[in-house]
């Protein structure tokens, strides 16, 4: 289960940085701040699989996470949310 896990969060991370950098605000910040919480983990455990409980939960964590602002940061673009717009 872990080994899906590490790879639903290494799908999400690019789809969220790409995301995280067409947008502004609050949920730019946010998005920043789970995508280096993300990296952050992801370098702890050596991208692998973490062996113990509490880097497995932290994983688990920041995959919700970035699953919730993929999904809030494409229906925000698709629903023409100004603040989703591209930085010029």
């Amino acid at each position: 289960m872990g080994g899906l896990l590490l790879g639903h969060v290494n799908l999400l991370l690019p789809e969220v940085d790409e995301l995280a950098h067409r947008t502004r605000g609050e949920h730019q910040q946010s998005a920043v701040h789970i995508i280096a919480c993300t990296r952050r983990t992801l370098r702890a455990v050596g991208g692998t699989v973490p062996a113990d409980a509490s880097r497995l939960w932290d994983l688990a964590t920041h995959c919700q996470a970035l699953l919730t602002l993929y999904q809030q940061l494409s229906t925000d673009r698709a629903d023409g949310d100004p603040w989703s717009s591209r930085v010029p």
